[in-house]
């Protein structure tokens, strides 16, 4: 009979629901009533047979229910508006429940049930009503993610009107006349993408704009109006300083430099001219398998073989002074003069002169990629 009275007023009673909730929530003050009125009126009918019965509700209320979160979501009202709106509106048809049973001087033993089957059948649509909200959020995300990735795409890599970059950057909050660096970074399984960002200091960019960054072909790829802090934990190439058209240049010297740390095994941000030799090594496979051939292969048979490649490495490396070199070992000085000579009288290679030397590190350096892969 109560719910019964409850239908028969229901026009009335979503005017309540919706006065209250405009009245004490702005978010909603701003939507219309013809908007909020036929949502709340067909919420309260969904709801009814469900408190009657204290059943569960039906695949197509459900469904309702959902359909009312992704629009609330859509019109802009965040979750926990939604939320607060739902407790008004069954606040208010509590009160109404209590004010026509008074009337009618109904049992107060029905009137308690029914106020608890009110009150959960409530909390269940708010539930479906949320998750409806849930879903639109994730498919906003998903668009917003994708637009970024079109966005950057076609700064990074050219091809887009001038005119239509500069407006997307600024419905972004970036300064479109603003000098920025192209960025590349390569995330691993212990730094992924989410994290790579904060460690660079883009930021969430809703909040931070101080750049533009996305996932593309497995890295983090972007542009930023700073040099990112140093980092040894992921590989990071950066570009030169530019203006918006010059970002396809300095995206691709970006990625030369971020592929050519992560070969090498060199954690921090690179710009290309801190790498010196190491990107023609990485890009001249002709070049570097030759020179493998000759200085690496003879030698890369066994364990004495590996110790003296990795005495010429040292060597190389400490400005082809023994002492050093020994000393980095932890081997006599004339272990390391041993170990010279045999590395000279197997590949013909005089370590002395410039040109073969040269060579030499460039054979070095280019197996070193190889054994990073296995």
């Amino acid at each position: 009979m109560l719910l019964e009275l409850v239908r028969q007023r229901l026009e009335p009673l979503g005017r309540r629901i919706v006065q209250r909730m405009q009245d004490e929530m702005p978010a909603y003050a701003e939507l219309p009533v013809d908007d909020l009125l036929p949502a709340a009126l067909v919420n309260v009918e969904l709801m009814l047979p469900a408190m009657s019965s204290s059943r569960s509700f039906t695949d197509a209320e459900v469904a309702a229910f959902v359909a009312h979160g992704e629009a609330r979501a859509r019109r802009g009202i965040a979750i926990e508006e939604l939320l607060r709106g739902w407790r008004l509106g069954t606040r208010v048809m509590v009160d109404e429940m209590l004010a026509l049973a008074r009337q009618e001087t109904l049992d107060e033993g029905i009137v308690l049930e029914l106020t608890r089957n009110v009150l959960a059948a409530s909390d269940a649509a708010m539930v479906f009503a949320a998750r409806g909200h849930r879903n639109a959020e994730l498919l906003w995300d998903r668009a917003e993610q994708q637009r970024r990735v079109d966005l950057l795409r076609s700064i990074l890599l050219g091809g887009i009107d001038p005119a239509q970059s500069r407006e997307d950057m600024e419905s972004l909050g970036l300064d479109p006349d603003a000098r920025y660096r192209a960025i590349r970074a390569c995330p691993t399984p212990e730094m992924p993408a989410d994290n790579v960002e904060r460690l660079l200091s883009v930021g969430p960019w809703r909040h931070a704009p101080r750049g533009l960054t996305a996932l593309i072909d497995g890295d983090v790829c972007g542009f930023v109006d700073h040099v990112p802090a140093d980092t040894t934990e992921v590989s990071v190439g950066v570009g030169p300083s530019t203006l918006l058209d010059g970002l396809p240049t300095s995206f691709r010297i970006a990625s030369r430099a971020a592929a050519t740390a992560a070969a090498f095994g060199l954690g921090g941000v690179h710009s290309l001219d801190q790498l010196g030799l190491l990107p023609a090594v990485l890009a001249d496979d002709d070049v570097g398998d030759e020179m493998v051939r000759r200085y690496v292969a003879p030698l890369d048979d066994g364990q004495g073989g590996l110790d003296v490649l990795e005495t010429v490495r040292r060597y190389l490396a400490n400005h082809m002074k023994v002492d050093v070199t020994a000393s980095a070992l932890f081997v006599h000085e004339n272990t390391v003069r041993y170990r010279l000579r045999r590395f000279e009288d197997v590949t013909g290679a005089e370590l002395r002169d410039p040109g073969s030397a040269m060579e030499v590190w460039w054979g070095l350096q280019r197996s070193s990629i190889a054994a990073r892969r296995t």
